[in-house]
């Protein structure tokens, strides 16, 4: 190897040691469906996009119970800095009922969030302290602890949501295996260790994506081959991306 060649190796090298002391989530794609009887159903789609720096993570879903249905689109900006992951803005909206819409930007520099609501409610949170997650950013946050093995415990993450802030404690349930389309395939359960009915089951051997997840009483599991979820590649624009 020619003496130059092999000086930006070694500089490569360096590099992504440096930003590589903590590991990331890959983009996906994922589908989970759930049906109740005849009652209920949802649909949820995951997708995360990397574009440079920054990662777009987008939950679709779709639900009915008996004749009422709804769409829901929650997503959420983060920007990832020395190798920190930093919530940029977050937006949630509802076809049925778009008083509960909201958008959360996100000020670091400043301590500060600018939130609106889709009933004409504003709010500015002051002091904010870094981490503070949104809904979307917060999953992203676990699938990454999973990555890197800090999430043996309980552990408490704080939560920015329509203006209030709140603490989500989450803790594993250990190990479980959720059976599919695709076979059976072993997960990490992790719940809301106060009590109320949340729980996510993400796959090790396909990089921690979600792959069951239970809202209240209904539950959906992946739909979706899970070996073709990360057939993504990282998108060529440096630009932040938008929700």
């Amino acid at each position: 190897m020619a003496p130059q060649k092999f000086f930006l190796y070694l500089l490569s090298m360096l590099f992504s040691t440096e930003i590589g002391a903590v590991e990331l989530p890959q983009p996906f794609t994922t589908t989970l469906y759930g049906r109740q009887y005849l009652v209920a159903t949802v649909e949820t789609v995951f997708d995360l996009v990397r574009t440079g720096d920054y990662f777009k993570y987008t939950m679709r879903t779709k639900g009915r119970v008996l004749l009422v249905e709804d769409e829901l689109y929650d997503c959420s900006v983060m920007a990832i800095r020395d190798g920190q992951i930093y919530a940029v803005e977050h937006k949630h909206t509802s076809k049925r009922n778009p008083d509960r819409d909201a958008f959360t930007r996100f000020d670091w520099s400043a301590g500060t969030a600018e939130v609106a609501i889709g009933n004409g409610r504003q709010a500015r949170v002051t002091g904010l302290v870094w981490p503070t997650w949104d809904p979307i950013s917060l999953k992203f946050k676990v699938m990454t602890d999973l990555l890197n093995g800090g999430l043996d415990e309980k552990q408490v993450y704080r939560l920015l949501e329509y203006g209030q802030l709140s603490e989500w404690p989450l803790r594993p349930e250990g190990e479980d295996r959720v059976n599919t389309r695709f076979g059976e395939i072993p997960t990490v359960k992790i719940a809301r260790s106060d009590g109320k009915s949340y729980k996510l089951w993400f796959s090790p051997g396909h990089r921690f994506i979600p792959v069951k997840i239970q809202f209240s009483h209904l539950t959906a599991e992946l739909i979706t081959n899970p070996a073709e979820a990360h057939k993504r590649t990282l998108a060529e624009s440096a630009e932040a991306p938008r929700c």
